[in-house]
């Protein structure tokens, strides 16, 4: 009868801190960031990589009408795969082919009827568009050729 305390006792205890542990990563998963416009987040980003920006249809649609190249990133700050594929954005559209195109971020947490217009269903989404015209898309995905062939396609 004491072992049979000792175990349900133990269980309790291990339930409460794993429960805890649980609550305090929530509370402490950084902030949605503040600033308006900013490069990538990507040890590689270099002065010719776009700016990515936060998504604005009034921006979107004027890309759309210039006949440029546009990534729709849907990413969440705290998503391990979103910083993977930052540093293949990064990468790849430092290279003068892209030296005109739109990097549009749409904020996961806060922005689900957005990324949800666009027909995405989870964060780590790359929708390509050459102007109006939708030109690939990934989701969840960190492979280099993926992600560089979801650009690459914006310039067709």
């Amino acid at each position: 009868m004491h072992s049979r305390r000792l175990v349900v006792l133990s269980t309790v205890f291990g339930v409460a801190l794993m429960l805890g542990a649980c609550r305090r990563g929530e509370e402490t998963q950084p902030a949605p960031e503040k600033s308006s416009v900013r490069p990538l987040e990507s040890p590689v980003a270099t002065a010719e990589s776009p700016v990515v920006q936060p998504f604005s249809k009034e921006a979107f649609v004027a890309a759309q009408q210039a006949g440029k190249p546009i990534l729709v990133w849907v990413h969440a700050s705290w998503c391990p795969v979103c910083r993977e594929q930052a540093k293949t954005i990064s990468r790849v559209t430092a290279e003068k082919e892209f030296h005109d195109m739109v990097v549009f971020r749409i904020d996961f947490d806060s922005q689900k009827a957005l990324w949800q217009e666009f027909g995405a269903t989870m964060q780590s989404t790359l929708i390509g568009f050459h102007g109006s015209r939708e030109t690939g898309r990934i989701a969840h995905e960190t492979d280099d050729a993926k992600i560089s062939a979801v650009i690459r396609g914006t310039t067709t």
